[in-house]
């Protein structure tokens, strides 16, 4: 008996070990994804951490209604901003580009998180805390419609084709799918998690994709109710985009990458780290189609860094990789999902950019006319792409960028007006009219027209 003993103490050592080196394995994997999860916890708070704090705003209050102190934690970036607002104010001055407001618009009773116009232009969407969506005339500042339905915060809205429907996402982990004319719900979709971003597939707006906080992309055809077709990412989805296609979809996510998918195979076919620490991505857009049927060639992007990256995707993406050709500075996007949009116009009398009111001849005319195979690289000499963006400073920034141009540059315009962070902004899909969007709980429409 006793001479057995050393064979059994060593086995029962041996499996010991086993189990001790089985159990720091499954720790070290915990831990990860134990890190993992307060990434995406911090990310996600980064985004939403003022929702609460959004329904108890008193729409009288002319105080800025979020007061942070950021003061400890600035970055190179944000200096730079404080030190060049100066120069910026000075530049507006003399600079011919010049928005000016509208109209403001007052209906919802919580920040304004997101503004659309139509692709026909006469319409204009915002998605609200306030849980409501509403429709307006963006040329009287009129109010058409109120919808509600959902019962969390509207965090995104995006128009069918023609203009007749309207897809909204919410935190209610829904997306909702609206008839413009009676403004009644069409339809209810439900998904797993907070829905951040809907996209219509612009081939057959019968299909349409959402991103949602639980790391997917979800496609989703409306004449097959019971069935979604998801692509898993590792991360959550803050921003998506549709290519003019229909085959692929570009995403940004809270680890600060952009993919491209294959909607056919949910096979991711290229990624890009937006900047070397990987801030959040809150938000992507592409710049308008010169012709109709043409991929846009630019391709913006919001981090959290305080800079907005400008890619050229090359004239044939996705095979070719994003370069990144510009970099803009100047507006604040620090911790808050800030949005922005694209626009060309086109420069006919000066060498600078000069645009017409809403109620003048369009300037846009001759490019949706065109019918010849010129060159884009011969179009650079006279389009300009203006790009404008919200920030968490209370202000609208536009940028003018040559097509050609490279490295840096800084705001052309600082539009001033709102009390609380910009959330949103909006092009118009023809006109110099931005539409923009804020925690004050307001829409702001803003047109253009040449100084002589």
């Amino acid at each position: 008996m006793d001479s057995n003993k050393p064979s059994q103490v060593k086995g029962s050592n041996s499996f010991v070990h086993e189990q001790y080196d089985k159990l720091l394995k499954e720790s070290k994997i915990l831990k990860q994804k134990v890190e993992t999860l307060e990434k995406e916890n911090i990310a996600l708070k980064n985004s939403l951490y003022n929702l609460s704090a959004t329904y108890t705003v008193n729409n009288n209050n002319k105080k800025h209604p979020f007061v942070f102190n950021f003061e400890n934690d600035k970055t190179e970036n944000e200096e730079i901003t404080e030190t060049a607002q100066t120069e910026l104010e000075q530049e507006n001055v003399k600079n011919n580009l010049h928005f000016s407001i509208k109209h403001k618009l007052k209906g919802h009773n919580g920040a304004v998180y997101a503004v659309d116009f139509s692709p026909s232009g006469s319409l204009l969407a915002s998605g609200s805390f306030d849980k409501s969506i509403i429709i307006w005339d963006p040329y009287t500042g009129k109010k058409l419609k109120q919808m509600i339905k959902h019962t969390m915060n509207v965090t995104d809205v995006c128009w069918s084709n023609d203009s007749s429907k309207l897809l909204s996402g919410s935190y209610d982990q829904t997306c909702k799918l609206w008839d413009i004319e009676t403004g009644k719900m069409i339809n209810s979709f439900d998904y797993h998690g907070f829905v951040q971003c809907v996209k219509y597939n612009p081939k057959d707006n019968n299909v349409f994709l959402c991103g949602t906080t639980k790391k997917m992309v979800v496609l989703k055809d409306i004449r097959k109710p019971t069935e979604s077709f998801i692509i898993e990412n590792n991360s959550m989805i803050n921003s998506i985009y549709v290519y003019n296609d229909g085959s692929y979809v570009l995403t940004g996510d809270s680890l600060g990458y952009i993919k491209i998918w294959d909607i056919r195979t949910g096979k991711c076919v290229n990624s890009l780290l937006n900047e070397p620490k990987g801030q959040p991505v809150s938000h992507i857009t592409v710049s308008k189609r010169f012709y109709d049927d043409e991929e846009p060639r630019y391709l913006s992007v919001n981090s959290y860094d305080n800079i907005i990256r400008v890619y050229d995707r090359g004239f044939s993406p996705p095979s070719k990789q994003c370069k990144n050709v510009l970099s803009l500075k100047g507006y604040k996007n620090r911790n808050w999902p800030i949005k922005s949009s694209f626009n060309y116009y086109t420069i006919e009398k000066s060498d600078i950019l000069g645009m017409s009111s809403p109620s003048d001849e369009n300037i846009l005319s001759n490019r949706a006319s065109r019918t010849d195979n010129t060159n884009f690289k011969d179009d650079k000499l006279n389009m300009t792409m203006l790009l404008a963006t919200g920030s968490s400073d209370s202000y609208a920034y536009i940028y003018s960028l040559k097509l050609n141009q490279e490295g840096f540059a800084s705001p052309t315009q600082r539009l001033e007006g709102h009390t609380g962070i910009v959330y949103d902004t909006s092009f118009h899909p023809v006109n110099p009219i931005l539409a923009t969007c804020s925690a004050d709980c307001t829409i702001r429409i803003w047109n253009s027209k040449v100084k002589k």
